[in-house]
């Protein structure tokens, strides 16, 4: 697994399956039992009280079923698998640009370019996560052959080897195998960011001042360039 998978999974178990299960033997869960947990979840989980997002709760239900499966795999008899509970989750509407916002966008951004809105026009114009883009070194781009080659990403995670809620930045390799791949790039694009290119070693989104920009950053970067243009 990935560091950033085990975390979730970690923070799950601890945040709400043991302080429900943890003393109950697999073989006593009942199917009711189990879908009272997730309506309390809902309702009035979280450190708010306020419920928990249906994806997180699907998410928790998700694991203790992988619990319960693994327990099968032992040998253990269970009374309930927890296939049949299933948690409504509402289609989350995206919100799409337009194109004359696009635009709008585009031209704000060559008038004011730097290494931010490099990352931006980089991301609208060739479809990269903000992961990967921030993972993104110059030796990955392909001048010569106008591509970009795509086969890490950038996150921060919690980092629980020290004390607290520390995090760190990793890079590791892309969510999926597919993932990996060589991706077109306008000749325009390559034509703004050709003053910015730099060692292979080093990461696009980088200056004198900044070795890398995390995702987090580029994202408080985005929301700021939206209002501005």
């Amino acid at each position: 697994l990935k560091a950033s998978s085990g975390n979730k999974y970690w923070n799950l178990l601890n945040g709400y399956l043991l302080p429900e299960f943890a003393d109950e033997a697999v073989h006593c869960m009942t199917h009711q039992e189990i879908e009272a947990w997730c309506n309390r979840l809902l309702s009035s989980g979280g450190k708010a009280g306020k419920g928990l997002s249906p994806k997180t709760v699907s998410d928790a239900l998700s694991v203790l079923r992988s619990i319960l499966a693994f327990a099968v795999k032992k040998g253990m008899t269970v009374s309930c698998d927890a296939e049949s509970i299933h948690i409504k989750r509402p289609p989350k509407e995206m919100r799409v640009l337009t194109r004359g916002e696009q635009e709008r966008l585009c031209r704000y951004l060559y008038a004011n370019l730097d290494i931010y809105h490099i990352g931006i026009l980089l991301c609208l114009f060739t479809g990269l996560r903000l992961g990967e883009l921030c993972a993104l070194c110059w030796g990955d781009v392909s001048f010569s052959d106008h591509t970009i080659h795509v086969h890490q990403t950038m996150q921060r995670i919690q980092d629980r080897n020290g004390t607290g809620w520390k995090t760190k930045i990793v890079v590791t390799t892309p969510k999926s195998p597919c993932s990996v791949r060589t991706i077109p790039v306008p000749d325009l694009l390559l034509h703004l960011i050709a003053p910015f290119r730099s060692s292979p070693t080093r990461y696009v989104l980088s200056d004198d001042r900044h070795p890398f920009v995390e995702p987090r950053t580029m994202q408080n970067r985005f929301k700021r360039v939206l209002k501005q243009s």
